[in-house]
């Protein structure tokens, strides 16, 4: 019900808000007219890393949505007309193409995002996007601060989901930043509203905004993980780095969808990967192996179902996998201490306090 009070709430329509989304900034219509060459990043912080410095871009004010209501999230328009040098942000950062397309360069490689595509960077990894340079061409960047990502955006997806977990790690506070995300979501049709509704709220922020931008937050992570392909990834590490992360989506993605009867060896035919490899792969990537990783994914499924449903456990455990009740029974007391029934009761007992 949180969700659909969001969208009854819209004061501002999308046509005054692409509106203002196009007008020029001030610093834009001098770069278009070719007043100034660029803007003047001296009065910008550094930050060395590895031996190099790079501009430091931060949470901030932004000319076109000029309130930022959130504490942990900030909201900006990119200029056009200028190339934007290496740079860092101390938190994770979402590229949306709201218009037109954009080119980005990470490491040594460039990619062309599309409208509607979405680029999710970890902190601290080093990018740039080339000139913008034409008007359609139109760039929103969400900077998010990375503690309150992992605490209350991705701990509320992962749940013990073995892709939503993946994905936290890859995107976390204590990983390596080496990595980043190209969701392929130019045909979706929630996530331009999601954004939509995000950019109105940092241009009239509602009276309950900070929870309003972190759900709509939540929403746009659910719907980018829906978009997960099946065949290729789009979870990418720099280059020369030590991460071998680059092709456990598209895996993971069919772990999750074919958990319940899912094996070694058809897991291995459908990618084409040697079993004893892929188990080096899994194992290297996520720090399980495939029964483990099979068993989390069960158990996943069966928390979901006992808090959210009757249905009898001695359903739920063929459902998700498990050839006897008795074998589930096992299995589920050895890795959370209690009986099925006994998590069932327990979790009724926390919703009605």
């Amino acid at each position: 019900m949180t969700y659909f009070y969001i969208f009854m709430e819209v004061i501002m329509t999308y046509d005054r808000l692409d509106k203002l989304i196009r007008d020029l900034e001030p610093q834009e219509a001098l770069l278009r007219s070719h007043v100034i060459s660029h803007p003047d990043y001296s009065v910008l912080p550094t930050k060395t890393q590895n031996g190099k410095s790079y501009l430091l871009l931060e949470n901030g004010p932004s000319i076109t949505f000029c309130h930022q209501p959130h504490p942990f999230i900030s909201l900006h328009k990119n200029s056009r007309f200028t190339n934007m040098p290496p740079h860092i942000h101390n938190g994770v950062e979402i590229s949306y193409i709201y218009s037109g397309k954009n080119t980005m360069t990470i490491g040594d490689v460039s990619y062309t995002l599309e409208k509607g595509q979405l680029l999710l960077v970890d902190s601290d990894i080093p990018h740039s996007h080339d000139s913008i340079g034409q008007e359609d061409d139109i760039l929103i960047s969400v900077l998010i601060e990375p503690q309150f990502l992992q605490n209350t955006v991705f701990h509320h997806l992962a749940s013990g989901d073995i892709l939503s977990d993946f994905l936290s790690n890859a995107i976390s506070v204590q990983g390596s930043h080496t990595s980043f995300i190209l969701f392929r979501s130019e045909n979706s049709r929630r996530l331009p509203t999601y954004m939509n509704e995000l950019m109105i709220e940092h241009l009239e922020p509602s009276i309950n905004s900070t929870d309003v931008i972190t759900h709509l937050l939540q929403l746009i992570f659910l719907e980018c993980m829906s978009l997960l392909p099946t065949k290729h990834s789009y979870i990418s590490n720099i280059p020369g780095s030590s991460c071998s992360n680059a092709n456990m989506i598209p895996i993971l993605n069919y772990i999750s969808n074919h958990y319940q009867d899912c094996t070694l060896t058809s897991l291995a035919e459908h990618f084409g990967i040697h079993p004893a490899y892929l188990t080096t792969l899994l194992k290297k990537a996520t720090g399980l192996s495939f029964r483990e990783l099979i068993q989390k994914q069960r158990f996943s499924s069966a928390l979901s179902l006992l808090e959210n449903t009757t249905m009898p456990v001695e359903e739920i455990a063929l459902s998700v996998g498990y050839d006897t009740t008795t074998y589930f029974y096992k299995k589920f007391r050895a890795f959370y201490g209690c009986s099925p029934k006994e998590y069932r009761m327990k979790s009724v007992r926390e919703l009605s306090h």
